[in-house]
Formats: structure tokens, sequence, C-alpha cells
């Protein structure tokens, strides 16, 4: 078993598939004292809290939860000590941070993660093969007005989105474009942007707050194909023409994934990594882009940094 420590706040779904992960043995847990108001060693979990210098002398592995730019210090140390990391919360992250990571993990040589926010959804994972030419996508993500004060702000559903995105259209960008518009009745606000790829793909994304329930879908359209992919629901509709004048075949797709098994596969991916010592920073560098492309529209949009 790898001696694991935990480090920043991770919430329960989180402790709990590290626990049943039978390859991490957790010793303890770091927070920092900005954050350490309201945590505490409970019954249930039993894990000790230790001073930053014993987590990182007592483990192989230290995983991350909510940190961001107030860690940096214990992750430079995490590197330098030779620590297998994974970061379970990117969201807090500039571009500066994840190019600091970049340039440590190139001197440590060891095993780092990051927590792929959407693109490990089974139902985005089939419709990759499925996008074959140039395409026009629209993309919407509406969160819980309570959601977005909590932390899953403005940049945090922009990152989503753009996981997606690249994911399915990983090519160059040619033009951005972004506005915000200011919704009077509530403190946040929708964003909406427009992205133009080389290959003359074309997205549209829209963030936006105040709904009851979580919305997330994709529309995909091409020559003789329209995708519709439901993320909150895990769910893809296909509609196919067989020709320029064709029947049109229509097809479903349901998937049974619960976020907890998804997190659960990304724990096994970090595992499998260190165990295999497979020390590839393309994570890092993917995250890069997705900040990077974050932070560039929402400087056209003329959000404040804070959002």
């Amino acid at each position: 078993m790898l001696k694991t420590g935990l480090a920043g706040v991770l919430d329960g779904p989180v402790h709990e598939s590290i626990f049943i992960h039978p390859g991490f043995q957790i010793t303890g847990h770091f927070i920092p004292e900005a954050l350490e108001y309201g945590h505490e060693n409970t019954p249930e979990t039993n894990i000790p809290l230790l001073p930053e210098k014993t987590i990182l002398e007592k483990n192989d592995v230290l995983i991350f939860g909510f940190a961001g730019s107030g860690m940096m210090e214990i992750l430079t140390e995490a590197f330098r000590h030779s620590r297998h990391i994974f970061l379970m919360d990117i969201w807090q992250f500039t571009p500066g941070d994840i190019g600091r990571l970049i340039k440590l993990h190139e001197e440590a040589q060891t095993v780092v993660r990051t927590r792929q926010i959407e693109r490990f959804n089974p139902a985005l994972l089939a419709c990759l093969q499925m996008i074959t030419h140039p395409c026009l996508l629209e993309i919407r993500l509406s969160v819980p007005d309570s959601e977005v004060h909590n932390g899953k702000n403005v940049t945090g559903t922009l990152l989503r989105m753009l996981d997606a995105l690249l994911f399915l259209s990983p090519l160059n960008i040619k033009k951005i474009q972004s506005v915000r518009h200011p919704v009077s009745f509530s403190s946040t606000c929708h964003i909406s942007a427009r992205i133009e790829f080389d290959n003359g793909s074309v997205a549209n994304l829209l963030s936006a707050g105040m709904t009851q329930k979580e919305s997330f879908t994709i529309e995909i359209f091409q020559k003789r194909r329209y995708l519709k992919i439901d993320l909150s629901g895990q769910e893809v509709k296909a509609l196919q023409r067989s020709g320029d004048n064709g029947k049109i075949i229509q097809k479903i797709l349901k998937f049974k994934e619960t976020k907890e098994q998804l997190l659960r596969n990304e724990l096994e991916r970090f595992y499998q990594s260190v165990i295999t010592h497979n020390t590839s920073g393309k994570d890092l560098y993917e995250i890069f882009r997705l900040t990077d492309l974050s932070r560039k529209i929402t400087e056209k949009a003329g959000l404040p940094e804070a959002l």
C-alpha cells in the first residue's frame, strides 16, 4: 500500500473513495491555518491532523483537495521531497501557478495527476469518435445560484465547459470573443463566449446561474450528424442521416456511472500511474491550457479577477 497524506479540504465522497481504495493507506491530514476552522479529527474517519513537515516526510503520496494559490508552499515542498501528487481541485489555480508546477514537476520527475473535470464522463467519451469534421458546438452550463457562492463561480463553470470542449475538439484556437451579461436581481452574471478553431469549427459557450437544478448540455451540429450530450443526466442522443436525402436514424445512449464511481476511476488511474511510475506531465499542460483560456475569456468579458 502507498502511504498517503491528505492536504487541503476534501469533501465526503472524496474521503470515502480514498479510504475504500485498497492501494492507499491514509496516515494523516494537513489543513492550513486559514482553512482549519470547522475541521477536526472525527471518530468516523479517525484521521489525525498533522503538521506540514510530518505530512511531507511520512508519505509517498499526497492528495490535495481544495487548495489554490494558498497551497503553493506545501506543493512546492512536496515536489522537492519527490512525492507523488494528485490534485483533486484546480478551480483556484492561476496559469502562473500551473506554470510553476510544470517546472517543479520537470525537476522532480515524480507522478502528478489532476482530476479531469469532465472528460471521464462516459457520455462525453462515447461521442469522441463521432466528431469527424468541422462542426458547430453549443455548450450550456447552468448551476444553482447557491452553488456559485460556494466556490463554483464563473471561472469554475468555464473550466468545466472548456475541459469538455477541448476534449472533443483538441484543435488550435484562432479567435476568442466573450461578453458578460449582468443580471439585475442576482449577484451572479451570465457569460457567453465564442471560440473559433483553425479547422473551421466554432463553439458557443454560455455559463449561467440562477437555476434550481444543474443543466449541462452540449449540442454538436455536423453535415450529416447531430449529437446532444447531457452531461448532467449522462445521456447521448444521436441523429444520423444515411445520405444527403436518406433516412434519419436516431440512437439514444444512457449511462449509469455515478459521480462517486467516476471519482474512483480517477483514483485508480492515479494509483496505476504511481505503480508504473508514469511521470508524464500531460495533465499539467492540459490544465495550463484550460486556465489560460478561461483567463482570456474572463478578461475579454471585463470580469474581475476574483470571479
